[in-house]
């Protein structure tokens, strides 16, 4: 027993000292070292760059083509000629119109009342969205 302490002394002794050892060592970093990681953000901030206009671009475009056919679809109910989107759109405004009623009855004793849960300001509606 008391070789398997006086060993386990020693061993602690030494991961001690290399533990002070390694900590004391502060790591070097050369020029060229700094240099490479300074060419590396740059080249990470450039692809972010890269990535984001991309993003815009495809988002405008879509964009342009929702709202296109918006306007499309909006001139085809005003003219009366798409009667299943106007029975389906009726339907979904009939649904959207009676969902704080159908909340309070079915929610209400779980989630309290539709007012306390769905209480937002406009601030955090523009933070989700942009």
């Amino acid at each position: 027993m008391d070789l398997r302490g006086r060993r386990r002394r020693e061993i602690q002794t030494k991961i001690e000292t290399h533990h002070k050892q390694v900590s004391s060592v502060s790591p070097i970093i050369t020029p060229q070292e700094k240099e490479r990681q300074e060419q590396e953000r740059e080249e990470r901030i450039a692809m972010m760059a890269r990535v984001a206009a991309e993003f815009k671009a495809e988002w405008d475009k879509n964009e342009a083509v929702w709202r296109a056919e918006a306007m499309a679809m909006r001139e085809r109910i005003e003219a009366g000629e798409d009667p299943e989107y106007v029975r389906n759109y009726s339907d979904l405004a009939a649904q959207a119109a009676e969902f704080r009623d159908t909340w309070n009855e079915m929610y209400s004793p779980y989630f309290g009342c539709f007012e306390e849960t769905s209480s937002f300001s406009i601030d955090l509606m523009l933070e989700y969205i942009l």
